[in-house]
């Protein structure tokens, strides 16, 4: 903390903290959305009955985010909910944004500690309180940018929040560790038992920890270089360089063997290659880059269903551009790497940091939040590119000064604080995603949820509707449309060309995630839906036989909900036996599936069942 005991940068760092706690607070009560939903809405681990290794067990691993369930954010979040007292927007809302003041703490720090000591020091201030200066401004863009109100503000992205929190903080603990070996010509075991538990805590909030030994690998060759003291072990730069290299290597390898072995096979379950989704990449990252640096005016938002997917170079036009662009950005980088220059540092940082999230693994292409961690290398950049030009353009220096305050703390907070009110509740958040994302099709979903909450049932049909129209190979948005009648009239028929819709429909080999939810949804609303259970079953069983096993399974348990209205307990048994043989998820029938069996046997059988 040395960095804090001049009293002005110290006051100073307090008060960006508090206008970002402040700016942030109205946000917090805001709803649950998207991923909140599978992950807190329908999780009954997270408020725990009692203190236990086995309830601390399952709400850890509680997440079907992940096949590694994220246990350290999942734990998290069930001690908010524990000691609100139940599913708190508000408790883990708060949660998030004094995490993320923490984050931005730890930003301050780490690039005060960085800024001392790179090798290279083109751009870098050379008196201590320009460098509290610099590290202030970049803090002050970490703290106060308009881009990570979608991850402070989205309640499960406490994954992403906690990950960056443990990477923040391992790469201070290396450079404080690494100083004593130098110093000392000892610590290196200590140092890189730091690294490791670093690595695993950051890993276990959500994959991306598993970046933290390349981000202390460039840490190492800008500012340290594998130099040790004349004392020190022979073999400890080979020691340390396996350390921080092995883990980089086998996370390229592993991204280069998924691209080849299904170079040009499409992926569930967003049916595009990996050369796809790489392509389509290379113009995510300048959308990206460009709201980092404010030079993107396209609008944010939750959703980017509306993005076209990259099927060749000049598919669609801007690919070729942004590849090409990419391809300089990294013969610059490499270049600069060379000298050791602070710029190819930060766009370095900032290309590893998508690494996992942005290149071939079949993942939505698009998403804010995976820039939580990665917009440290670019505001970096941003910061010291423009203190310089501020040198040698503006010599005044209270000019230079309300310029930086302007460009890195007034500019993001006003934008900032628009955001946080759209945020702020349902209503705001759904026209504001309609106002920004006009040809999204989950906006307009969104949309209607929210019109058929307030009883506006015409409305909210049109709106799925319409959903339908931008993407109408999505079938959830069909399944919408039927969870909105039901919700509103479950005697009611469907509409003729509701009930085409429904018998018609088609999943492809590629099942997505929203298809899944508004199933899930579905099911259970639409269960007692008499009027409509010939159709029903005529997509449960249609999706029964499909090759996903969790659609399949999903189809057999809608079949089941249908038979267990009409006393077909027969039927009910062979459904959900089929589905818990299908899929391990329908585990949870098992209770249900032996009071049918026990109305089996004492002959409450409906006579129409097998």
């Amino acid at each position: 903390m040395n960095a804090l005991r001049q009293p002005a940068a110290g006051l100073l760092l307090g008060l960006l903290l508090a206008i970002a706690f402040y700016s942030y607070m109205p946000g917090a009560a805001g709803p649950f959305i998207v991923d909140d939903i599978p992950n807190i809405l329908e999780n009954d681990f997270l408020v725990l009955p009692e203190l236990s290794l086995e309830s601390l067990r399952e709400a850890a691993l509680s997440s079907p985010a992940s096949r590694f369930r994220r246990p350290l954010a999942m734990l998290s979040l069930a001690l908010d909910f524990t000691l609100a007292g139940g599913k708190s927007e508000l408790a883990a809302k708060t949660v998030n944004i004094l995490l993320h003041l923490i984050c931005g703490l730890g930003v301050y720090l780490l690039t005060v500690k960085l800024l001392t000591r790179f090798h290279n020091r083109t751009l870098i201030p050379d008196i201590n309180t320009q460098i509290r200066g610099a590290a202030l401004l970049v803090a002050g863009m970490f703290l106060l940018h308009p881009l990570y109100v979608s991850t402070v503000l989205y309640a499960i992205q406490r994954m992403a929040i906690l990950s960056n929190l443990f990477i923040i903080y391992g790469c201070l603990g290396y450079i404080y560790l690494r100083d004593r070996t130098l110093r000392l010509g000892a610590g290196l075991p200590g140092l890189i038992a730091s690294g490791v538990l670093f690595t695993v805590l950051g890993f276990f909030s959500k994959e991306n920890g598993a970046l933290l030994p390349g981000f202390l690998l460039l840490i190492e060759l800008f500012c340290f270089n594998f130099r040790f003291h004349p004392e020190a072990h022979p073999r400890s730069g080979l020691v340390l360089g396996a350390f921080l290299g092995i883990p980089v290597v086998v996370i390229g390898s592993y991204l280069l063997f998924i691209f080849l072995l299904h170079a040009g096979e499409p992926l569930a379950p967003y049916g595009f290659t990996p050369w796809e989704r790489l392509l389509t990449e290379a113009r995510v990252l300048w959308s990206y880059a460009g709201w980092l640096t404010f030079l993107n005016p396209s609008p944010m938002g939750i959703y980017h269903d509306d993005l076209t997917v990259s099927t060749g170079l000049a598919q669609p036009w801007t690919t070729m551009p942004a590849a090409v662009g990419w391809l300089i950005v990294v013969v610059l980088t490499a270049r600069l790497s060379l000298r050791r220059h602070v710029i190819a540092f930060g766009l370095l940082w900032f290309l590893w940091g998508h690494i996992l999230e942005s290149t071939v693994l079949p993942l939505a292409p698009m998403f804010e939040h995976r820039n939580y961690q990665p917009g440290l290398g670019l505001f970096l950049v941003l910061v010291l590119l423009i203190r310089h030009a501020g040198v040698t353009l503006a010599p005044n220096p209270y000019l230079r000064h309300a310029l930086c305050l302007l460009i890195f703390v007034l500019m993001p907070l006003y934008t900032l604080q628009a955001r946080v009110a759209d945020w702020g509740d349902r209503k705001s958040l759904t026209l504001a995603l309609l106002r920004d994302k006009p040809y999204s099709a989950q906006s307009l979903i969104m949309a209607a949820k929210f019109l058929a909450e307030g009883g506006d049932r015409d409305n909210a049909l049109l709106a799925a509707r319409q959903a339908q129209l931008l993407d109408p190979d999505e079938p959830s948005h069909v399944m919408a449309e039927a969870l909105i009648h039901c919700n509103a009239n479950r005697s009611a028929r469907f509409s003729t060309g509701l009930e085409d819709r429904l018998r018609g429909l088609r999943v492809t080999g590629f099942v997505s995630v929203n298809t899944l939810r508004q199933l899930r949804q579905m099911i259970p609303i639409c269960q007692s839906s008499r009027s409509n259970e010939d159709v029903l079953l005529a997509l449960y069983d249609h999706l029964s036989i499909h090759a996903d096993d969790r659609l399949a399974m999903l189809g057999m348990y809608g079949s089941g909900t249908i038979h267990m209205q009409q006393r077909k307990y027969m039927e009910v048994v062979h459904d959900w036996e089929a589905a818990m043989a299908r899929h391990p998820d329908a585990a949870g029938l098992k209770p249900a599936l032996e009071w049918a069996r026990r109305q089996i046997n004492q002959g409450e059988d409906h006579p129409a069942s097998r």
